[in-house]
């Protein structure tokens, strides 16, 4: 994700339907595609990124099995608005993206969930200990 001059990886994915999310190490797309919900987190090397109003590029990369390099798939351009950034700074808020097919173009919307949800990072954590063990 690029902003002006600031860059950042977000190195985590998952993806999957709101209850069974999938930590991303690989996805097979058959010819008629595939559609899911997708979430890419920072690593947790202790990198902090903080969303400001402005035009956001986001340059989704992936690698093919057996292949060395990995390529661009798509660049993405969204705006975060100054409320939206301003709502972000709270705790349980996210920003999400909705396709406007009619528009083709991203429609944003803020969600502040209840804290009594389970958070991503929980899933997270719960979904590595199943495949550890």
């Amino acid at each position: 994700m690029q902003r002006n001059e600031t860059k950042q990886n977000f190195n985590i994915w998952v993806y999957g339907k709101k209850g069974d999310l999938q930590r991303g190490s690989g996805l097979f797309v058959p010819q008629e595609g595939v559609t899911f919900d997708h979430h890419f987190m920072l690593p947790e090397d202790g990198a902090d990124f903080k969303f400001y109003p402005g035009a956001y590029t986001i340059s989704v990369c992936a690698k093919i099995v057996g292949q060395h390099a990995s390529f661009q798939m798509a660049s993405i351009h969204l705006t975060v608005g100054e409320s939206q950034a301003k709502a972000l700074a709270e705790p349980h808020t996210g920003l999400y993206f909705d396709w406007g097919p009619d528009q083709q173009s991203y429609h944003s919307h803020v969600q502040k969930r209840s804290p009594s949800e389970p958070k991503l990072e929980k899933l997270m954590q719960m979904f590595a200990e199943r495949h550890d063990g």
